[in-house]
């Protein structure tokens, strides 16, 4: 437990924040004594002003911390999909003429990431759910979590670069959960970015007849072999549909998760599923599609932090098939030393250099999972 004002003795912890979920905490409450405040300079990164692409760095005094808060110092920020397609002012952020904007400036971006406890505030309170919108994020030297948050401890045998990625494996599991994959099942992983390749890892645990991963780069469908995919196919090269259907004896498969966020994607899932199948769509859309499915994404879930937390310290992840058969099963193990030898993530820039990031993102040629490190 983190100590007031010491920097020895560190709580590590990750959290989703900003544009996206909910904020969340689980601390013993603490105090601090009356005179302390924190007077450094960070950098932050500040939309101040309500349109896409006005990003600035700002130097400002290290947020106090007040009753029931929370002061972390930020050590790994991870760049979502999600973060670029806001940057570029796409409509599920912005608003339309169908829709309130989601995104409500000024706020600090930033909420896959990971940081250390330095300062509680008095009544802290232990097991409060609340859910903010205009949390700031993490892309700063540091954060404050407002009253009614939660927040997951994370083992200190995870890296800091590597803990970045328990928000985007959260919403994995959460997709594969959502699939509800059975035994006999022909599992399709459509798109094999950083979501995309958890869920080809996660899904790979339940087992199912055959787990094939879609992706227009060679390099990535290599990656998904090794986390698990037993057919990979490029859509550049091959007609996925026809594939998929020869695979099935002419049926389809039976779960598609749709995760590259292409309209063509969409269509190409509704071609390829077999009937009673189950479709999940995972992607943050910069456009709309044929069938306008804007407004779905990851923004609306449930909590899988604490099972990514365990598939990284502990190497596994429990899978409660009590609801597929009336015999117990074997959970397999996920290999996390393989996974991070993988290199998922892909790129480690400084925090300044987000602008940049975002562009590597958006250049899905070139990169998997960006981290930005906090000067």
């Amino acid at each position: 437990m983190a100590r007031v004002g010491s920097m020895r003795q560190k709580l590590r912890i990750n959290v989703s924040v900003s544009f996206f979920s909910a904020t969340s905490c689980c601390l013993t409450p603490s105090a601090l004594p009356p005179d302390f405040r924190l007077e450094l300079a960070v950098i932050q990164l500040c939309p101040h002003h309500p349109s896409p692409r006005d990003y600035r760095m700002e130097t400002l005094d290290v947020p106090t911390v007040g009753p029931e808060e929370v002061l972390v110092k930020v050590t790994a920020v991870g760049i979502c999909a999600g973060d670029a397609k806001c940057y570029a002012g796409a409509p599920l952020f912005w608003g339309d003429k169908d829709r309130e904007p989601y995104c409500q400036p000024p706020i600090v971006p930033g909420h896959e990431f990971i940081g250390e406890v330095v300062a509680l505030g008095p009544g802290m309170p232990h097991d409060i759910y609340g859910f903010h919108q205009r949390t700031p994020g993490a892309m700063a030297g540091y954060m404050k979590y407002i009253s009614d948050s939660i927040i997951h401890k994370v083992p200190k045998s995870v890296p800091p670069y590597q803990a970045a990625f328990i928000e985007p494996l959260a919403c994995s599991i959460h997709a594969v959960e959502r699939g509800n994959i059975q035994f006999r099942d022909v599992v399709v992983v459509s798109g094999c970015g950083p979501l995309g390749l958890g869920m080809v890892a996660a899904a790979k645990q339940k087992n199912p007849a055959k787990l094939i991963a879609l992706d227009l780069f060679d390099w990535k469908l290599d990656i998904a072999k090794k986390c698990g995919a037993d057919v990979v196919l490029n859509p550049g090269k091959c007609d996925v549909i026809a594939e998929v259907k020869k695979m099935t004896d002419g049926y389809g498969c039976d779960v598609y998760i749709e995760v590259s966020g292409s309209p063509v994607s969409v269509k190409q899932g509704l071609h390829m599923i077999a009937k009673l199948g189950t479709f999940v769509e995972f992607s943050v859309f910069k456009n709309e599609t044929s069938v306008d499915w804007t407004i779905i994404g990851d923004t609306k879930g449930y909590n899988t932090y604490p099972k990514a937390i365990s598939m990284l310290a502990n190497k596994e992840l429990p899978i409660d098939v009590s609801t597929r058969c009336g015999a117990n099963y074997c959970v397999g193990l996920l290999n996390l030393e393989l996974l991070w030898g993988l290199d998922i993530i892909s790129h480690q820039l400084p925090l300044s250099d987000v602008v940049k990031g975002i562009d590597l993102v958006n250049s899905s040629s070139e990169s998997i999972k960006v981290v930005l490190i906090p000067e």
